[in-house]
């Protein structure tokens, strides 16, 4: 079994309060939840109206796949976010059995 995680950071340009920043970070995890049918949620930054940081995670048992799924995630959202893209770190981890 493999496990992709990401950690996305967003710059939130047009979102002048908390509040705002709510609205843009939810339609952003909405997205990538229906378009990768992955796990999604906002990790760290909720206090900061300028910055989002997404953590993504996949279950596979293939590690290629993940490799081109975290691929096309982050041309995805670097192309479709309403915020702009900083920094994309991917990590590939395989589990074994006992």
């Amino acid at each position: 079994m493999f496990v992709g995680t990401a950690r996305v950071v967003l710059r939130l340009c047009g979102a002048p309060s908390l509040k705002d920043k709510r609205r843009v970070v939810r339609s952003v995890l909405d997205r990538v939840r229906n378009r990768f049918h992955s796990s999604v949620a906002e990790v760290e930054e909720q206090d900061n109206h300028n910055l989002a940081v997404l953590g993504i995670a996949f279950v596979s048992s293939n590690r290629v796949l993940l490799e081109r799924l975290l691929g096309e995630m982050e041309g995805w959202t670097a192309a479709n976010a309403e915020a702009e893209l900083l920094e994309f770190q991917t990590e590939i981890v395989k589990f074994r059995g006992c």
